[in-house]
């Protein structure tokens, strides 16, 4: 009694410190509305966990960018259960209780950007980091099939209005301690999010000398991506994704995408990840 005391006390601290550091990262991290390190994540046993992990991630410095940097990432992931979970994309709660069909309340953030960024974005201005908050379903077919549908809003910080996210993931390859996962995503953003990321109001046209733009609420992408997670040792995985994502609708017109980056967007990362396992 006294050691699972003892454990459920360590549990509720390591959950603290992911809780603060998924958050901060997903603010730095957002521009590439990363997530995919969360469907290598999910493969490990249903139970509660958490895997904290760190490695290199390489894509545009901006959404829409035609430069690239190098960036450490770090990866949080945790769960309790069928209820609980929490990683780079954010926390969501099944209030279903539920395997194979999920939904309730998700909350994350989306980080803000730098002028200062790239020489497309001098005279644009910076905003902040905003608090989205939503809602999820995700539906899971025999462990080898996902399709998850969320919606987001700010709420509090930048003015991104909301966005709404379609994924299909599927698990292609699975065999002793090497696992494979595609998926195919897509993304709508409301009229406030695409002028924040994308417009050029009057003001910034005056600043920047870019053309005045304001698209309307739009598809915002199309993506697709592949990962692999092999548990080396035990609780020591090595993972890595690549991502092909293509910019459309308004979103692909815009001046900072169109001539001065690209809509075409890559990323590549890997990281090297240990698990906590707490039952």
């Amino acid at each position: 009694m006294l050691l699972r005391e003892h454990l459920m006390k360590v549990l509720r601290r390591v959950i603290g410190i992911v809780l603060i550091g998924s958050l901060h990262s997903a603010a730095v991290f957002a521009q590439s509305q990363d997530g995919f390190f969360t469907e290598l994540l999910e493969l490990v046993p249903a139970g509660t966990q958490v895997v904290v992990g760190v490695g290199p991630e390489v894509g545009p410095d901006y959404l829409g960018s035609d430069d690239y940097e190098v960036e450490p990432d770090v990866v949080f992931f945790a769960r309790l259960g069928k209820v609980f979970t929490f990683g780079n994309e954010g926390a969501a709660i099944n209030i279903l209780g539920l395997k194979d069909f999920q939904f309730g309340p998700v909350v994350r953030t989306t980080g803000g950007r730098s002028e200062g960024k790239n020489p497309a974005l001098a005279g644009l201005g910076s905003f902040g980091t905003s608090l989205d908050l939503g809602v999820f379903a995700r539906i899971n077919v025999a462990d080898y099939f996902t399709a998850r549908l969320r919606y987001y809003h700010a709420v509090v910080g930048g003015d991104n209005g909301g966005l709404l996210d379609l994924r299909l993931s599927k698990l292609l390859y699975q065999q002793d301690d090497l696992s494979v996962v595609a998926a195919v995503r897509g993304s709508w953003a409301q009229r406030n999010r695409a002028q924040q990321f994308f417009g050029i109001t009057a003001e910034q046209s005056l600043n920047s000398g870019l053309p005045e733009f304001s698209p309307g609420a739009s598809f915002q992408d199309l993506r697709f991506d592949i990962g692999a997670r092999w548990e080396f040792i035990d609780n020591w995985t090595l993972n890595g994704f690549a991502r092909y994502s293509r910019l459309i609708g308004d979103i692909a017109d815009s001046p900072i995408v169109d001539p001065l980056g690209s809509p075409n967007q890559f990323t590549v990362g890997s990281y090297v990840a240990y698990r906590f396992d707490f039952d």
